[in-house]
């Protein structure tokens, strides 16, 4: 993460080592530009930045500069306790039974597939899950066999993940952290061009703030908005908050064997 950030007036040389970013034109939608700067800053392994503003826009720079400044320090804060809270939900994964996994993921695929949400969905992003996940393998062989257009995620560097289409789980081979993965070749479609988006957890809690792996694939992927997202999550992963900054995209529903929350 930088360790310091600076407002400049573009003509001033940059310092040795510093990091330039561009203030948004005032025309600009200041949202996804603001979260671009963020992860930005949030990525770098230390060192200095600036924000360059042109003539006119010192204040708005300022203002800026200390959003960012406060988002920051609220993810250096909030990273320790999310840390600590996916290990613990990690054992708590790790301690649950398989006849508990069995019994909660049935229930699970059961109630999603009785979801008007899911029965009108034409285009569905599904997971494809690992082990210690709510299992999506029925759920992926009930929209392929229903004639939906299925959609699984393909992890790229820099955090990015694209849907990308399946016809078959034949498709799909080791990929990313060993999840299996659809080929680099597939049709791809944007999260705001699906109808329905199923994502996992590592926990979650009843407020629709999902606690993920940490790299931040799924809130990427999910900005600025997409379809309703349902998170799949067993009632004995939920929390009672989890903390979030700017960078976090809530999901519309938390779904556990019991029902949405």
């Amino acid at each position: 993460m930088v360790e310091f950030l600076r407002t400049v007036p573009e003509s001033v040389p940059p310092s040795e080592g510093e990091v330039r970013f561009r203030l948004p034109p005032p025309e600009e939608d200041p949202g996804p530009r603001f979260r671009e700067l963020l992860l930005s800053l949030c990525r770098m392994p230390g060192g200095r930045a600036a924000l360059c503003f042109a003539p006119g826009e010192e204040q708005a720079a300022e203002v800026i500069r200390e959003r960012l400044e406060k988002e920051l320090l609220r993810i250096q804060k909030a990273g320790p306790a999310k840390d600590a809270l996916r290990r613990a939900a990690a054992e708590r994964a790790a301690a649950l039974s398989p006849a508990y996994r069995r019994k909660a993921g049935d229930a699970i695929a059961s109630r999603l597939l009785a979801d008007e949400r899911y029965r009108k969905a034409k285009r569905v992003f599904l997971y494809v899950s690992m082990p210690r996940e709510p299992d999506t393998s029925a759920l992926l062989a009930h929209a392929l066999a229903s004639g939906k257009e299925v959609y699984v995620p393909k992890c790229l560097g820099d955090h990015v993940m694209r849907a990308v289409r399946i016809r078959s789980r034949e498709e799909l081979s080791p990929g990313t952290l060993g999840i299996p993965e659809p080929p680099d070749s597939g049709e791809t479609a944007d999260a705001a061009d699906l109808d329905l988006v199923i994502a996992p957890c590592v926990a979650a809690d009843r407020k629709g703030r999902r606690l993920g792996h940490g790299a931040g694939y799924y809130d990427a992927f999910l900005f600025p908005g997409t379809a309703p997202v349902i998170c799949l999550c067993f009632s004995r992963l939920l929390l009672e908050e989890v903390p979030v900054s700017v960078l976090d995209v809530p999901v519309d529903a938390v779904l556990t064997e019991n029902g949405f929350c």
